[in-house]
């Protein structure tokens, strides 16, 4: 009996890291050009239900997808009414991992001949960098999804093992309830919802559980692993929490449903494969899902939105995006791309002639904190590089708020047409993000021809020493302007471009 539980539990572990394996070798995969389909692909509900799907499809991962979501709501790209469609997809989309489990994983019984394949693509994984590196860490990962089935399965069969008769049964209405509360509390410490199908697919397989017990495990399972994101989603920012809570609310609702709908089973023929029934039931409460909420999202995203209060303080930086590096990066980027806009807006009210500048050192602490709270892979060099143009670009964006900071020489350069009209070239191209180097080539040439104009001017006459000297001091301080401008968005370029893939 201990070795069946070790065994069991040694499966579950081998299946849970290699689902962490496969998901971030999938997100590495595919994750650049996902966030990029999500943006563009959700202008409906069943745009956004089928733009979900795809994306849960290829991470297998229904809170990569929702991180993704809680980015764009938050930088402001999509309203969160369009999420309502890509929670209903994501979870459809999921469902595929459970059918590659009853298929391969149980059915055809990969686990023995994964074993080699491990072997092969560890040692490839180890050796080998960029997409072949990720490429066996995928194959890696399955292997061990494969294994752990294999191993949680011999668990199970091995002798005094827990029995269908030792659990809560379905046919009462107090042993459902149980059942449903156990699904649901398993998913929730897991916090995987494939883990929990897989765990309950073989124990139908080894006799352990009945049908109906194990089709209220799994609708326990698919309401507990939304709640868990609930739990983890309580000090995110508003979008974060909207978008757990509708996901909360509509597998919440779907699982009653489909709870009240159990005995239906029974209906089935004798000679039904039961673990393939299993996997089809959790299709189908997917499908519901979509069938129940698709048709009214923007009601049921007002009812969300008025239950989760807006405390305002609205930041890009929400701690919920933090779980996916690529869209961490993304809302830092937006973030430096506020802060270039809110500069820009400050050196041309400097010109007009403002008292009080703004001073944007908390946004600035901000962001270089959320800058080393982003945990990449050491594999994935892409969001690696994007992180060090983000660094530089914080670096020069710090340093030119302090430049701005600097009301004398603004009141010097606001008195003076020349200095002024160069000025006004900087602010534009800063706030447009097209400060070039061409750009800067123009501001310093303008720049040498003033210094010279002036240095000619003392020396007819027509300027006195200390306005000679002031007016140099300040044709430097605007060239240190340019060159922090330039620098700002050819990063802000560079870091978008390596982001983009």
């Amino acid at each position: 009996m201990t070795q069946g539980w070790i065994g069991l539990l040694g499966g579950i572990g081998l299946f849970l890291f290699g689902m962490g394996v496969v998901t971030g070798a999938l997100a590495e995969l595919a994750g650049p050009q996902l966030r990029h389909l999500l943006a563009r692909a959700t202008a409906t509900p069943r745009r956004g239900a089928l733009t979900g799907a795809i994306a849960a499809t290829a991470l297998q991962s229904t809170t990569a997808v929702l991180v993704m979501m809680i980015g764009f709501v938050s930088a402001g790209a999509l309203g969160f009414p369009q999420t309502i469609g890509v929670i209903a997809g994501a979870s459809l989309g999921s469902t595929v991992g459970g059918w590659v489990i009853a298929l391969l994983g149980l059915k055809l019984g990969l686990g023995t001949a994964a074993m080699p394949v491990l072997a092969g693509a560890a040692l490839v994984a180890l050796l080998s960098h960029g997409r072949a590196g990720r490429i066996a860490r995928l194959v890696a990962g399955l292997s061990l999804l494969f294994i752990g089935l294999q191993v949680m399965q011999g668990g199970l069969s091995g002798e005094g093992m827990i029995s269908a008769a030792d659990l809560p049964q379905a046919a009462g209405l107090s042993g459902a309830v149980l059942l449903l509360i156990i699904g649901a509390v398993v998913a929730m410490v897991i916090q995987s919802s494939n883990t929990g199908l897989a765990l309950v697919m073989a124990m139908l397989g080894a006799g352990t559980l009945t049908l109906d017990q194990a089709a209220i495990l799994v609708v326990g399972l698919n309401i507990g692993g939304p709640a868990a994101g609930m739990l983890a989603a309580a000090a995110d920012g508003r979008e974060g929490r909207m978008t757990a809570l509708a996901s909360v609310i509509m597998h919440a609702a779907t699982g009653f449903v489909l709870f009240a709908a159990v005995p239906l089973l029974r209906l089935l023929p004798s000679g039904v494969d039961a673990q393939v029934a299993l996997v089809a039931w959790d299709t189908v409460f997917n499908f519901a899902m979509a069938a129940l909420f698709l048709p009214w999202p923007h009601r049921f995203a007002a009812l969300v939105q008025r239950i989760v209060p807006d405390r305002g303080g609205k930041t890009r930086l929400d701690p919920a995006l933090l779980r996916d590096p690529g869209t961490a990066l993304s809302a830092a980027l937006d973030a430096a791309a506020d802060l270039r806009c809110a500069l820009a807006g400050q050196l041309q009210a400097g010109l007009a002639g403002a008292v009080d500048l703004p001073e944007p050192s908390a946004d600035l602490r901000a962001l270089e904190d959320w800058l080393g709270l982003i945990r990449i892979p050491q594999s994935d060099e892409v969001s690696r590089n994007c992180r060090t143009e983000l660094y530089h670009l914080t670096d020069h964006l710090s340093r030119l708020a302090a430049r701005l900071q600097e009301k004398d020489r603004l009141d010097l350069i606001r008195d003076d047409a020349g200095l002024a009209r160069i000025a006004s070239i900087l602010a534009h191209g800063l706030a447009s993000g097209r400060s070039r180097n061409g750009t800067e080539q123009a501001v310093i040439s303008r720049a040498h021809r003033m210094r010279h104009e002036t240095l000619e001017s003392e020396a007819a006459g027509k300027l006195p020493a200390d306005q000679v000297f002031a007016r140099t001091d300040a044709l430097r301080w605007l060239e240190r302007v340019a060159d922090h401008a330039e620098r700002i968005t050819r990063h802000e370029t560079v870091a978008r471009q390596a982001l983009n893939g």
